[in-house]
C-alpha cells in the first residue's frame, strides 16, 4: 500500500490552494488533513482541530464522503475504498475515489476537496 513520492507531490500541488494541508502516514498510505472547515459558500473557517478529508493508498486518491456527498460520487461511477481480508472484500463507504475530472483541472479538484472537508466535519 505504498504511495510514490511523485504521486504525493502531484496531489499536493493540485491541493496547494487549500489552507493548512498536512500529510501523515495512514495504514501504509497517506492521510490528507486540514484544520479548516469550509462554509456552504466556500469560505474557509479555521478550526482548532484538524480532520482527515482524504487519503492516498496505492497511488489512488480517496475523499471522505457522507450521506450528503456520497450520491455525487456514485453518480459518476466512483467506488469506495476496499481491501481484502480472509473472509472477503471489505468496502469502506467513508472513502470514495476522486473523480477523474479532478486530475484535469485544479479548480475542479479544489471543489471536490472542499466538499470532502465539509463531509469530514459532518461525520466527525
Amino acid at each position: 500500500m505504498a504511495v510514490s513520492a511523485e504521486y504525493l507531490a502531484y496531489i499536493q500541488d493540485l491541493l496547494c490552494d487549500l489552507p493548512d494541508i498536512s500529510v501523515k502516514t495512514f495504514f501504509g498510505g497517506k492521510s490528507l488533513r486540514s484544520s479548516y472547515l469550509v462554509s456552504e459558500n466556500g469560505e474557509y473557517l479555521e478550526q482548532l482541530e484538524d480532520v482527515q478529508f482524504g487519503m492516498i493508498i496505492n497511488d489512488v486518491l480517496y475523499f471522505v464522503v457522507d450521506d450528503v456527498s456520497r450520491p455525487n460520487y456514485e453518480k459518476l461511477g466512483m467506488t469506495p475504498f476496499q481491501y481484502e481480508k480472509k473472509t472477503g472484500i471489505v468496502k469502506v463507504r467513508k472513502y470514495y475515489t476522486a473523480p477523474e475530472e479532478c486530475f484535469e483541472d485544479q479548480e475542479v479538484m479544489l471543489k471536490w476537496a472542499k466538499e470532502a472537508l465539509q463531509s469530514a466535519y459532518r461525520v466527525k
